[in-house]
């Protein structure tokens, strides 16, 4: 873990981008960004989310940030459907299904 401290208050996001894009302190393929407010509501499998990433080039195409489940997405599905009629289907589902091959794989 490397602390970086930047000259100004810039909030999270613009303190991400600076980080990525102005100073390019950052090196690896992968970050994971845990914001201080945000709480997991269930167990992470982060070396199999990474593996089935890796396993799939198609993804590194596209694949720009995961998203985990959180109090405030919870049944974002069912929260969207009942507030405004939208039905939300996943744009790629691959991915979960990748994730589950390699967790059953590795006998999680």
């Amino acid at each position: 873990v490397e602390l970086f401290k930047l000259p100004y208050r810039h909030g999270s996001a613009k303190a991400i981008a600076a980080a990525f894009f102005t100073y390019k302190v950052i090196q690896t393929p992968f970050v994971t960004i845990a914001q201080h407010d945000n709480f997991f509501i269930e167990s992470v499998p982060l070396p199999s989310i990474l593996n089935a990433v890796v396993q799939k080039e198609e993804y590194l195409q596209w694949l720009k940030l995961i998203h985990f489940i959180s109090t405030a997405t919870q049944n974002y599905r069912d929260k969207v459907k009942k507030r405004y009629g939208i039905h939300l289907e996943p744009k790629y589902s691959t991915l979960e299904d990748d994730v589950s091959s390699t967790l059953s794989k590795s006998g999680v």
